[in-house]
């Protein structure tokens, strides 16, 4: 390497672009510092290299293939959720993980006194709870135009995962579920899925039929409460507070 330094892969985000930094890993005979998002990664004091990495389908698929011979496809879904999550490293998380499963085989997941091995298996973990509590706790509300709308902050990359879920049990209404920490939307027109980018928080303007049900939800919610039991610390132990400020019963 010049100069000594390290290097630091950048891809561009998508699961197909870190299979191809996995891949050039090995077509290159390096070992990155970091696997990281382009963008994402801070320059300090050129200690180390930036390569950019294209995204290639082709050396993608041949990291995918190569996975599920060697390791499993359950191997593959792995490293897909240790991809979703919000694990430090992940990027190089995953290539440790791929290169332990081509030496041990199916069996790795065995192995968990590996460091690479427990952490992408409780960052799986960590995603599929995630993705599940969020199926119940989405909350759409109709906009001026007909399209319904969700607000979620989710701590791991959860929109891919809920998507089929809504798609599934909406099947014809056309729905936005807008991840605003990501600045991402996972959209549904009611004929196929797309994920979009975006700026910031949308202008979000409510029928006036959705106005008036958020209003008697919240009326509803506050009625059935017995005030002389409220306990604050219990209402936090079975809802996070971090989903409270997209529920609409919590509005003040």
């Amino acid at each position: 390497m010049p100069d000594g330094r390290d290097i630091v892969y950048l891809y561009d985000g998508s699961f197909d672009g870190l299979l191809t930094a996995i891949f050039e890993s090995y077509y290159r005979r390096e070992t990155p510092l970091e696997i990281a998002e382009a963008g994402q990664m801070a320059q300090q004091a050129l200690l180390w290299e930036d390569t950019a990495i294209q995204t290639d389908l082709e050396k993608a698929e041949r990291v995918a293939a190569g996975v599920r011979k060697k390791i499993g496809g359950e191997a593959l879904e792995n490293l897909y959720y240790a991809y979703l999550s919000d694990e430090p490293g992940r990027g190089r998380l995953c290539l440790d993980y791929v290169r332990t499963g081509f030496r041990l085989g199916a069996k790795m997941d065995a192995y968990l006194m590996l460091d690479c091995v427990a952490r992408v298996l409780d960052a799986g973990r960590r995603v599929r709870g995630e993705a599940h509590q969020y199926m119940g706790f989405v909350r759409f509300a109709e906009l001026e135009g007909g399209i319904y709308y969700s607000e979620i902050e989710p701590k791991c990359q959860v929109l891919p995962l809920l998507a089929p879920h809504f798609q599934a049990r909406l099947p014809q209404m056309p729905w936005m579920i807008h991840d605003v920490g990501r600045r991402q939307c996972m959209v549904y027109n009611g004929r196929e899925l797309y994920l979009t980018s975006t700026d910031g928080v949308p202008a979000v303007r409510y029928t006036a039929e959705e106005r008036q049900y958020r209003k008697l939800w919240r009326e509803f919610y506050r009625t059935v409460e017995i005030r002389q039991r409220h306990n604050e610390r219990c209402r936090m132990n079975h809802m996070p507070k971090r989903f409270w400020r997209f529920l609409p019963e919590m509005e003040a």
